[in-house]
């Protein structure tokens, strides 16, 4: 009978993708990233459990944990973005970070004493016990990236605002806000391009216009609302439109759609390329 049940369990697992997760070793590249920001770690790594990747036994879920000092978390802190790490803001953690390979850092004060956890996923089916992805969502710009937009980012804000009021569109304060220092979050996203790990900048809206939005003239408007400074690309093709502006790598761009009997589609985006580095 046990025979039995312990089959049909494991037809159940297979026909859900699941496997019996195995206790393996942490990845040298991990334990490396680790070992150079902690000592005296303690590490642990179990297959992720999933039938249905290519290699399960490559894919694993790998952590560390480690007690510090609290008075040594603004050390840590300084010390994991030298190393390459991305601070976050979150309530949740007295320091949490984001590393290439997905890789995350957060620190609990508990009196005179923080615990200190690490870990890797790689997994496809994420792991119930990793720390929780809405700790890592606002990402906290380091000195030298605000150095790096502190340049551009005021003109690219404007211009995007001003993109939108050629259009007609109604843009939402939030991402796009009358005046702001530095980026809002939603323009920040975590990158990794082969060495390069850090943050892009990245922003889009997408909205319907009116049917009766005459294309040609906010084309026209469009393609005049970039001051100098700026280069620019216009492109209209019948009731298509594409404008580009281009300044110091940053591409900011709209797009129009007029189909009979629809409302016009207008598209307004923000793009960086490559990866600003924490340090």
């Amino acid at each position: 009978m046990r025979k039995r049940a312990a089959s049909v369990l494991a037809g159940l697992l297979l026909a859900a993708g699941c496997a019996e997760a195995k206790q393996v070793e942490p990845p040298a590249d991990f334990t490396d990233a680790v070992r150079a920001l902690l000592d005296g770690a303690t590490f642990g790594a179990r297959t992720c459990g999933v039938v249905f990747d290519r290699d399960p036994d490559a894919n694993v879920y790998a952590w560390a944990d480690a007690t510090v000092p609290a008075a040594s978390l603004d050390a840590l802190r300084a010390k994991a973005i030298s190393a390459g790490w991305q601070p976050v803001r979150t309530d949740r953690y007295a320091l949490a970070l984001s590393g290439r390979d997905s890789r995350r850092l957060a620190a609990t004060v508990q009196g005179d004493r923080a615990e200190v956890r690490v870990e890797s996923v790689r997994c496809s089916a994420v792991p119930t016990d990793k720390l929780p992805d809405e700790a890592f969502h606002e990402i906290e710009l380091t000195g030298a990236q605000r150095a790096a937009l502190d340049p551009v980012f005021p003109a690219t804000l404007a211009l995007a605002r001003g993109f939108g009021a050629a259009a007609g569109a109604q843009l939402d304060p939030a991402v796009f806000p009358a005046a702001a220092a530095q980026p809002p979050a939603s323009w920040l996203a975590l990158c990794q391009d082969g060495p390069a790990f850090g943050v892009r900048l990245t922003a889009s809206v997408s909205q319907e216009l009116p049917a009766s939005t005459d294309v040609e003239a906010v084309h026209a408007a469009l393609a005049a609302t970039p001051g100098a400074g700026w280069s620019v690309d216009p492109q209209l093709t019948g009731q298509r439109s594409w404008v580009t502006a281009t300044r110091d790598r940053v591409k900011v761009s709209t797009f129009l759609d007029k189909r009979a009997g629809h409302p016009v589609e207008f598209e307004l985006r923000v793009e960086a390329p490559g990866c600003l580095p924490p340090a």
